[in-house]
C-alpha cells in the first residue's frame, strides 16, 4: 500500500525513548514519518507517540493529555492505549482512576477477538502484576515484593516487564 505500517511507528517510537532514550531521535521521527502512516490513523498514532515520549521523559501531565486525544482503532493499539494509561495512573497515584482503569481493561479483554489470543495472555499478565504492583504501593511488604519480582522476571508472557521491575524495585 506504500504506507508505513502503524505498529512499525509506534515500535520505533517506543524503542527510541524506552531502550536508547534518545527523545529529540523520537520527536523527529514522529514529526517526519507521521504523513508516512494511512491517513485514517495518522492522528491517533501521532499522539500516541507523543505521549510515548513524554511519558518517558516523566512529563505526566503532558502525556496524559496526548494520550486523550488518542481513538483506539484497533484491539492492539487499545492494549498499548491502556498499557501506557494505567502507567501514568500509577506515576501520578490516581488511585481513583486506576481501579476503574483495571476494571475496564478486565472487561475488554473479555471481550477481545480471539486473534489476538497472544496479547491477551501478555495483557492479562501485566494487569495481575499491575494490580500487585499497586497494592504493594500502598502497603510495602518485602518478602512479597520480591517473590513477585522473580515471578515477573520468569514469566516469559508478560507485557511491560521492564516497567513492572522497575517499580517493583522503587518500593522494595
Amino acid at each position: 500500500s506504500g504506507y508505513l505500517s502503524a505498529q512499525q511507528f509506534r515500535n520505533m517510537v517506543i524503542f527510541l525513548t524506552s531502550r536508547l532514550k534518545d527523545y529529540d531521535k523520537a520527536d523527529k521521527f514522529i514529526e517526519e514519518y507521521k504523513t508516512r502512516l494511512e491517513p485514517n490513523v495518522q492522528i491517533s498514532n501521532y499522539y500516541f507517540c507523543k505521549s510515548v515520549v513524554e511519558f518517558n521523559k516523566k512529563n505526566w501531565d503532558l502525556a496524559l493529555e496526548s494520550l486523550s486525544k488518542v481513538l483506539a482503532y484497533d484491539e492492539f493499539l487499545k492494549f498499548q492505549l491502556d498499557g501506557l494509561r494505567l502507567r501514568i495512573y500509577y506515576e501520578k497515584e490516581f488511585l481513583i482512576n486506576i481501579q476503574s482503569s483495571i476494571d475496564s481493561a478486565y472487561h475488554f479483554l473479555k471481550n477481545s477477538k480471539k486473534s489476538l489470543e497472544k496479547y491477551k495472555t501478555y495483557y492479562k499478565s501485566f494487569l495481575n502484576y499491575y494490580k500487585k504492583l499497586v497494592l504493594y504501593k500502598e502497603r510495602p511488604d518485602k518478602i512479597n515484593i520480591g517473590l513477585l519480582m522473580r515471578k515477573i522476571t520468569n514469566d516469559e508472557k508478560v507485557a511491560l516487564k521492564a516497567w513492572l521491575i522497575e517499580k517493583l524495585e522503587e518500593i522494595k
